[in-house]
């Protein structure tokens, strides 16, 4: 090295150690323009399908309501590739894309797209209260630690998606009795149908007490698979109760058979 020659520094600067050289001012800066919202009612079927697929933060929700009232052509596989898009995150905090997909299936029951999005692998429990509701209304199961999870959560319209798809999913009905006593009647009226459909006569009093109130058809045939001779005279009141629901309860009794369930059908007849 030549004598007199600065010596080299090696040593690493740190990224702060230069001076920082801050802009004159100017009268030319310019806010950062921003992008109108669109407007997805004007837009042809092909357009709207195509904005779904590409959808962005700002405008997923509007695109989402027109393809809710449209359903053109297209529309699952568009939304599809909207979840794909998304694939990986939502474990943490849920997107809004992916919230909005979940929504379309939860509004228009496609059974066929929440497959295709199930089959795309895991789903972030951040996102649990949207999946049950999608799976409830498609009448779908789902892993049974995110039913398990749903069936405490603290809204009463999840618990309820659970308790729905509960039995299908694969949750013993055991894990369902605390819900029989839930702070909301929607949950403690399905928990007492899903209950005994599976023979469990934990839920029969119950059950009896909700169809007397509003008979459904799923409560009353739920009856049949807890039915004793108490049960089939509560069918006999019931159908006196409410006249419209006698061709349902004939039916169950039918099927729970016997000879006091005959007599009480024979009454209804005659």
């Amino acid at each position: 090295m030549a004598k007199g020659s600065p010596k080299k520094d090696h040593r690493q600067l740190d990224l702060f150690d230069a001076p920082v050289v801050m802009p004159a001012p100017s009268d030319n800066v310019q806010a950062p323009v921003k992008v109108p919202p669109i407007d997805p009612a004007t837009f042809d079927d092909a357009r709207l399908v195509e904005a779904l697929a590409a959808a962005s933060l700002q405008d997923v929700q509007a695109i989402a309501a027109q393809v809710v009232a449209r359903r053109p052509r297209g529309w699952e596989g568009a939304a599809l590739h909207l979840w794909v898009r998304y694939l990986g995150f939502g474990f943490q905090k849920p997107m809004l894309e992916q919230v909005a997909v979940l929504d379309l299936i939860c509004q228009t029951q496609s059974r066929t797209l929440f497959k295709e999005v199930i089959a795309r692998g895991p789903i972030g429990e951040s996102l649990d209260a949207e999946l049950l509701c999608a799976a409830a209304a498609c009448h779908e199961p789902l892993a049974q630690d995110v039913v398990m999870r749903g069936l405490s959560h603290p809204s009463a319209k999840v618990r309820h998606a659970a308790i729905t798809i509960a039995v299908q999913s694969g949750v013993e009905s055991s894990e369902l009795l605390s819900c029989l006593s839930d702070a909301s009647h929607d949950v403690r009226r399905t928990a007492a149908i899903e209950i005994a459909s599976t023979g469990d006569a934990a839920a029969r009093d119950l059950l009896i007490y909700e169809m007397r109130q509003q008979p459904d058809q799923e409560g009353l045939e739920a009856l049949a698979f807890v039915a004793n001779e108490d049960v089939v005279i509560r069918l006999g009141q019931i159908a006196r109760q409410h006249p419209d629901w006698t061709p349902t309860v004939l039916g169950v009794l039918e099927a729970i058979g016997g000879p006091v369930a005959t007599k009480v059908a024979g009454g209804l007849m005659g």
